[in-house]
């Protein structure tokens, strides 16, 4: 029993903190470890310039305009069939590359019998969206008289196709020689959906890229 109490008593000794006494046993190196530490993400850096640019809403009427302009702009759908009287504007903020670009977005009535005004309500745009309606191959026809009018009424501009309402069942019934037709002419065709948002935000701001002076 002497020799347990004199081992102990030398144990003690020997492992004590100098300052603290022989009764003070020194704590075990203890590293606690946090993983790497992620320094703070720096804040974006600001636009090298700001711009504005007006967009056009362009299609015969139910194809869907106003429908993808909610779709883009709030994130949201409508179920019902929301009429443009005239022509509705909204805002969007974008950015393409270092530059800010605010993007004016004019909804235009689609209807035959306002086709003269939604041309006047085009002067001063940048480019446009022209929107047709997957399950009604006519609305193809439509647009390519509707781009027509624009290039009279207004010159060039570049534009998008947006072929929307690509989540609903129908059959596209056109010949791939008239989308090849229309490709070499300079048109560039998006697969959209206002209800899923499929393809929208690729159709806007691949516009909003050609924009920039």
């Amino acid at each position: 029993m002497v020799d347990f109490w004199n081992e102990l008593f030398l144990f003690v000794s020997q492992n004590a903190t100098p300052h603290l006494g022989a009764l003070a046993f020194r704590a075990p190196s203890t590293r606690i470890h946090t993983g790497p530490v992620n320094p703070a993400e720096p804040p974006a850096a600001e636009p090298s310039r700001k711009i504005k640019r007006k967009v056009c809403m362009l299609g015969t009427f139910a194809v869907g305009k106003t429908s993808l302009i909610r779709r883009y702009v709030r994130g949201v759908f409508d179920e019902k069939y929301l009429t443009t009287m005239g022509a509705k504007v909204d805002k969007k903020n974008v950015r393409v590359a270092d530059v800010g670009v605010d993007l004016l977005l004019w909804d235009l009535n689609g209807e035959d019998r306002f086709q003269a005004l939604s041309m006047e309500y085009a002067r001063g745009a940048a480019g446009y969206l022209l929107v047709i309606d997957r399950t009604r191959p006519a609305t193809l026809e439509a647009a390519h008289a509707l781009q027509q009018k624009v290039l009279h009424a207004v010159g060039p501009l570049p534009f998008i196709v947006l072929v929307n309402k690509s989540d609903l069942p129908g059959h596209w019934d056109r010949q791939p020689g008239d989308l090849d037709a229309l490709r070499a002419g300079g048109w560039v065709f998006v697969e959209t959906s206002a209800r899923t948002g499929t393809g929208v935000d690729e159709a806007f701001m691949s516009l909003a890229s050609r924009l920039i002076d």
